[in-house]
């Protein structure tokens, strides 16, 4: 909080008090200038509330006839931040403003929310007028919208009391990872304190990071620290751009979906019901809009590649029972009614793969590279993203992500080979089997560069390969190329 604005001021704790009350708790009950226990706390540390005279701690109790003083801050007050703020509605007792995201609420930077209130707000004429405009609660740093700033010492008290005491209602809207539907209440414990938050869905559209996103309106009945970023995530559905609790940011340099977007609190002066709101930011329609776009080319796409996968399975011809058996298999999958048989989240049996064996200019070499987690040599290969036009360019791609080679002619036409094989479970993935498309590639050049997934790439003689620790689908494929 900021500094206390008046001269030295004296309270006398009445000889008939007889509550047992810590001083914290007395000074944000008691005095005009104190908004809530949290503000008495950060005073009394700063030594500028004392006790009959001394410098104690918040936890000491008043007793009757206690002398409980008020000092003149001696900090210096921080420089004004010159930066134009969206004031929704101001009188000569209290304000509020838009917090835009990523600026901070308050605190020991100069770029705070607090600091650019001087220049925003017109003073106030009440004779209990603080030197600066205050925040009365605050936004995380990435959040945006609605702040109650007080202009005045008894406004700023009266609001910080019906902070504690629940008075004002705060409503959110956020976007959400997956589908959420309905509406309910959680009620989940943060740092060992009650925090309980009501959610309400507003909408839905798909998406191709999450498959959903879910718009909800969000109403904290405490607020605890990150609580509806903690609850949301608890429900499974974290806040979109949440890179906390939510894991990576699926949308990078778009910030935290999150807004306070209304207020309702009765006026601490008139005492009128105030009823204050903002629209959602324009990046909530921006990213519904753009995600169904991009979902319905992806649907599009989805149906070319899968046609252009089932005609590959379809013109391939196996070198063995055990290749003919891993082909009859993926056959099934591609005609499988059960999703996208190409998303890394099909588990049931399994999704489809692509990879390549790169040759060397003389063909006498294969590229392996050597797998991060499995630790073993194989051919580049990986997951098919929704985005690849089809599976031979997922092989391609992967060649380049892997060992940065993007040159390369394809031998032959079609599969080279096919392979179906299980995966562990790891992490939420359950066990599942890879289906995996494999084509034949011929590079211009020996350069190669081992990439994130990769511990080491080397070319290896289709002689030597025997000599090294691979697996058993990769010895047969290189067979196929002797």
């Amino acid at each position: 909080m900021s500094e206390l604005d008046a001269p030295i001021l004296e309270h006398q704790v009445s000889e008939e008090f007889s509550d047992r009350m810590r001083l914290d708790r007395y000074c944000a009950e008691h005095l005009a200038r104190i908004p809530s226990k949290a503000f008495a706390r950060k005073a009394i540390k700063r030594h500028e509330i004392r006790l009959n005279g001394e410098t104690v701690e918040s936890s000491r109790f008043v007793q009757p006839g206690d002398l409980v003083q008020l000092m003149p801050s001696t900090r210096k007050p921080p420089a004004i931040y010159d930066a134009p703020l969206h004031v929704i509605y101001q009188d000569t007792h209290l304000a509020v403003v838009d917090k835009p995201p990523g600026l901070w609420t308050s605190g020991s930077k100069q770029r705070t929310l607090e600091n650019a209130l001087p220049v925003n707000l017109t003073p106030s004429s009440e004779p209990d007028a603080l030197r600066r405009p205050r925040v009365t609660h605050r936004l995380d740093a990435q959040t945006q919208g609605l702040v109650i700033c007080a202009k005045t010492a008894s406004a700023h008290m009266h609001i910080g009391h019906a902070f504690e005491q629940r008075r004002i209602q705060k409503r959110y809207q956020a976007l959400v990872l997956g589908r959420l539907e309905g509406e309910g209440i959680v009620e989940l414990s943060i740092e060992g304190r009650p925090a309980k938050t009501h959610y309400r869905v507003l909408s839905h559209c798909r998406s191709l990071f999450s498959s959903w996103l879910t718009w909800v309106e969000l109403s904290p009945h405490t607020g605890r620290t990150h609580q509806l970023r903690r609850h949301m995530a608890h429900l499974g559905h974290p806040i979109l751009g949440d890179g906390v609790y939510g894991g990576p940011r699926p949308l990078r340099g778009k910030g935290l979906f999150l807004c306070a977007s209304a207020l309702e609190f009765a006026h601490p002066v008139t005492g009128e019901s105030q009823r204050l709101s903002r629209a959602a930011p324009e990046k909530f329609n921006i990213t519904f809009a753009r995600e169904t776009r991009r979902w319905v080319r992806y649907e599009e796409l989805h149906m070319d590649r899968l046609m252009n996968l089932r005609a590959l399975l379809d013109a391939h011809i196996p070198a063995d029972e055990v290749e003919a058996s891993h082909l009859d298999k993926m056959r099934r999958l591609a005609r499988a009614e059960t999703g996208d048989p190409c998303a890394r989240d099909h588990f049931e049996p399994g999704h489809f793969t692509a990879s390549s064996f790169v040759l060397s200019p003389d063909g006498t070499s294969v590229l392996l590279i050597l797998h991060g987690k499995l630790h073993r040599w194989l051919q580049p290969g990986g997951h098919i993203d929704p985005e690849d036009i089809d599976v031979l360019a997922a092989a391609k791609r992967e060649v380049a992500e892997e060992v940065g080679i993007t040159e390369l002619e394809q031998v032959g036409s079609g599969l080279f080979d096919v392979d179906v094989h299980r995966i562990p479970a790891r992490k939420e993935d359950p066990e599942h089997e890879h289906h995996d498309l494999r084509f034949l590639f011929q590079a211009s050049s020996l350069t190669a560069v081992a990439g994130s997934d990769a511990k080491a790439a080397k070319w290896v003689s289709l002689a030597g390969v025997a000599h090294i620790e691979s697996d058993q689908s990769v010895m047969r494929a290189i067979a196929k190329v002797r």
